[in-house]
């Protein structure tokens, strides 16, 4: 049963073999699959949660932002703005970063519960005409 691991495997030696003219195909498909190192300017509003958000799809995944670049980052709640990150095994999403951050940004300013954020938090108020009630005793 030939499968495409077996191709993988068999694909090296075809080519030294000049057996197939259409593995460097599968050669080339398989090295632009492998994602490289990203650089990532940090921005205003950035932190390591985020930038791994957009590289990975996944926040939890910070730490590895973070050690690959212990030599710049001392504490990984407080990122310089300007300096230039690596991003180990990072892809870069067709979605500009910029867009990312709007999106992330209206999804953070909308209350799950009411579908508004509150602007400020104000004190609850009483019904036109009616007093407001007194505390309860305490005991």
């Amino acid at each position: 049963m030939w499968t495409m691991r077996a191709a993988l495997v068999a694909a090296p030696l075809a080519l030294t073999l000049g057996w197939m003219g259409s593995t460097p195909r599968i050669a080339s498909a398989a090295s632009a699959a492998e994602p490289a190192e990203v650089v990532h300017e940090v921005q205003p509003g950035d932190n390591l949660h985020v930038i791994a958000g957009y590289y990975y799809g996944d926040t939890r995944q910070w730490t590895r932002i973070w050690k690959a670049n212990r030599d710049q980052i001392s504490n990984p709640n407080r990122i310089a703005r300007g300096i230039s990150l690596r991003v180990p095994n990072g892809t870069v999403p067709a979605e500009s970063y910029a867009d990312f951050m709007t999106r992330l940004r209206a999804r953070a300013s909308v209350s799950p519960s009411s579908g508004a954020a509150p602007s400020t938090l104000q004190p609850p108020t009483t019904p036109a005409g009616q007093s407001p009630s007194p505390p309860p005793p305490r005991k």
